[in-house]
C-alpha cells in the first residue's frame, strides 16, 4: 500500500494532485509542480549517485559497514525493538533499493518529458534557468531577446512538460472535466 501511494505520488507530485481533480487551479498547480521538479532534477541525481554508492558500501562490507551508517539505523529502530545487525542491513538495502528505484523512474519520467522538448528553438531556456541558474534577463541578453519573450517561453514550455507528466487534466483545468 505504501509503494503504491509513493509511485503515485512521484508519478503526479503531490502538487499535481489538485490537477486530477481538475479544479479551478489545476493547470497553475499542474505548472508549479512540473516546475519544482524541473528545479529538483539536479538534486535527484546527485541522491542517486549517493544512493548508489551507498548501497553498494553496504552491500559490498556487509554488516560491517552499518557503523558508517549508524544515522540511518535510527530510523529503523523503535523504543523497545530489538535487530539484529544483519536485520538491520538487510532493512537498510531493502530502504536504498526503494530510494534508488524511486529516483531512477523520477529522472525517467522528466528526461522522457525534456526530450519531447528537444526540438523546440527555446529549449536551452530550461536548461540555462534551470541547471546554470540564470535569470530571464541574463538568458535574454544571451539569446538576444528581450526577458519577457524569454518567460514567456519558458512558461510555454513548462506547461508542455506539465501536459506530458500529468495528462490533459493539467493543459486543460476544468474545461474538459466532461469530455
Amino acid at each position: 500500500m505504501l509503494t503504491e501511494q509513493r509511485d503515485r505520488y512521484i508519478e503526479n507530485g503531490m502538487l499535481a494532485q489538485r490537477a486530477d481533480d481538475r479544479g479551478p487551479g489545476a493547470e497553475k498547480a499542474a505548472m508549479h509542480s512540473a516546475e519544482q521538479r524541473l528545479r529538483q532534477l539536479n538534486i535527484v541525481k546527485g541522491r542517486l549517485e549517493d544512493s548508489r554508492r551507498e548501497y553498494s558500501e553496504l552491500k559490498d562490507k556487509g554488516i560491517a559497514a552499518l557503523k558508517r551508517h549508524d544515522a540511518s539505523m535510527v530510523s529503523l529502530i523503535k523504543t523497545g525493538m530489538r535487530l539484529s545487525p544483519e536485520e538491520v542491513h538487510t532493512v537498510q538495502l531493502n530502504m536504498l533499493r526503494q530510494r534508488i528505484s524511486a529516483d531512477k523512474y523520477e529522472l525517467k519520467k522528466m528526461n522522457s518529458a525534456l526530450r519531447a522538448l528537444e526540438t523546440d528553438p527555446f529549449f536551452g531556456i530550461l536548461k540555462q534557468y534551470y541547471e546554470q541558474n540564470l535569470s530571464d534577463t541574463d538568458i535574454a541578453e544571451a539569446m538576444g531577446y528581450d526577458r519577457s519573450t524569454i518567460a514567456r517561453h519558458r512558461r510555454r514550455l513548462i506547461k508542455l512538460i506539465a501536459f506530458r507528466l500529468y495528462g490533459s487534466s493539467a493543459a486543460y483545468g476544468t474545461e474538459q472535466q466532461w469530455s
